[in-house]
């Protein structure tokens, strides 16, 4: 059975998408790269620096400089 969700405004999603979703929530509220490695299994940083670029970037030293918290 198909919920055709995308024709009521919600985005398509997959089972993957609530590993996403933890990964972004966890980096959101300051956890490091290693700790959310760990929680999703993942051997390399790689998928953490992808699924969290844009809260990343927002945290990163530049960032953090430029807003006057460095």
């Amino acid at each position: 059975m198909e919920l055709d969700l995308e024709r009521l405004g919600i985005p398509r999603w997959s089972g993957h998408s609530a590993r996403v979703g933890a990964s972004q929530d966890l980096a959101a509220d300051g956890y490091n790269t290693l700790e959310i490695m760990q929680a999703g299994r993942w051997t390399s940083e790689r998928m953490v620096i992808r699924y969290c670029r844009d809260i990343l970037a927002g945290e990163s030293a530049m960032a953090r400089r430029r807003a006057g918290k460095g």
